[in-house]
């Protein structure tokens, strides 16, 4: 059945959005096809362009988009953020004063303009050195031009704090400074409200030092200022995750995605989102990105080695290897019993939980190592069992219970604790 252009867009939408680029592409383009100037198609392959650094192919298409229907405030924005992102700088502030007489908020173009001028200033050196090769005409062309850049420039300071003060707020986050950083960040925020940097950092600082709840508001004033920085929107998502508004999170976490498709502490948090709404189904396999940013020390198993979930394991040697900490091993460990009905496994951990997991199967081999690729057909983190085992909420492997105290030392404490009294463990 041949799809309508509005089912073709939602489905583009809806890959875009999972960060399967390539379906997302081949639907936008099919609607273009059919409908070369559709507005929505072209921005949103636009887009699709930007985030995986191809702003160059981009500025056409957000062209056409803004021509077919100039109503639209986040074409004018993409549109923007596309010629600064190519350095095309003349244009940018000229697409930014249509944009303003069009009516687009004005808080949204201030944070363009910031991050125009602090474009322009770091590349101030590479122009300089362009400069020193055109002929003589050109350099007063290029020299009536930068005169009225540096106007423009002027003018729009009165909404950018300085240079300095950007770079000492930057430095004294990265240093760990947060005290300092938090009061310049409060004292550009107040004089410049417009400014997106200041509430970011400010956010960042507040979440750092434990002030989850008062991070809020400036995250969410950092994404509303510059809807097109992914990093300020996964921010907002890891702050509403820790305020338990945990749909709201997934939203902010999408947000970040459709931007960055290939944002992996993005992905990773919208898994633990997922999780925390019982949703397995989504849940576990983007759990899988904790592996493509700098997430887990965890190793990915070997290639040749992994096991996808679906080849059979009769008879196979399986090396599972423990990730993350104590608590995670004795939550997971759960599993190991079922793969050893068809396998031989092999588990890896940390030599001080030996003799607790060794009570779930004496069948399976412990070592506090990991095995020489001769001595295994098959590897798995423990963590991305559920994902491989296809985990569902009601499919939970739940054997009550699965682990067991040592009976010897049962025993001695119950010698030692023989009074009456109320008892405490701490382990």
């Amino acid at each position: 059945m041949e799809l309508t252009i509005e089912q073709a867009l939602q489905q583009g939408i809806a890959a875009h959005k999972e960060g399967n680029l390539q379906d997302a592409e081949r639907l936008y383009r099919a609607i273009l096809q059919s409908q070369p100037l559709h507005a929505d198609a072209n921005h949103n392959l636009g887009v699709l362009a930007v985030s995986v650094d191809k702003a160059d192919a981009a500025l056409p298409l957000f062209k056409t988009a803004l021509e077919a229907n100039p109503k639209i405030e986040q074409f004018w924005l993409s549109y923007i953020d596309a010629f600064i992102k190519e350095k095309q700088f003349d244009n940018a502030s000229q697409v930014l004063e249509q944009a303003k007489k069009q009516g687009v908020a004005g808080e949204k173009l201030n944070a363009l303009k910031t991050q125009l001028i602090l474009t322009i200033q770091v590349n101030e050196p590479k122009l300089f050195a362009q400069k020193e090769s055109l002929t003589l005409s050109e350099k007063r062309k290029k020299l009536a031009e930068n005169k009225k850049k540096k106007g423009e420039i002027q003018n729009l300071k009165g909404i950018s704090p300085s240079e300095t003060d950007l770079n000492n707020l930057l430095q004294y986050y990265q240093a760990g400074r947060y005290g300092d950083a938090e009061k310049l960040a409060a004292s550009i925020t107040q004089e410049f409200p417009k400014h997106q940097f200041g509430w970011k950092v400010l956010g960042a600082v507040l979440k750092q030092t434990g002030r989850v709840r008062e991070s809020l508001v400036p995250n969410q004033k950092a994404a509303a200022l510059s809807p097109q920085d992914s990093e300020a929107h996964s921010n907002l998502g890891n702050t509403l995750k820790e305020l338990g508004r945990l749909d709201e999170a997934e939203a902010s976490y999408t947000q970040a995605i459709v931007l960055k498709p290939g944002f992996a502490e993005a992905n990773f948090n919208k898994s633990i989102a997922h999780l925390l709404l019982s949703d397995f189904e989504a849940g576990w396999p983007a759990y899988e990105w904790r592996f493509l940013g700098k997430i887990t020390a965890t190793a990915q198993p070997r290639k040749h080695l992994a096991w996808d979930g679906k080849q059979s394991l009769e008879g196979k040697r399986f090396l599972i290897y423990d990730e993350q900490g104590l608590g995670d091993v004795i939550q997971f460990c759960r599993y190991l019993s079922i793969l050893q009905k068809n396998a031989q496994v092999t588990f890896k951990l940390t030599p001080k939980l030996h003799a607790l997991i060794t009570n779930i199967d004496s069948d399976i081999s412990l070592s506090s190592t990991l095995l020489e690729e001769s001595e295994i057909d098959f590897e798995a983190p423990l963590m991305s069992l559920p994902f491989l085992m296809g985990t569902a909420i009601d499919t939970i492997p739940a054997p009550s219970p699965y682990l067991f105290a040592d009976e010897g030392k049962v025993k001695v404490w119950q010698k030692n604790l023989h009074n009456d009294k109320f008892k405490i463990g701490i382990c």
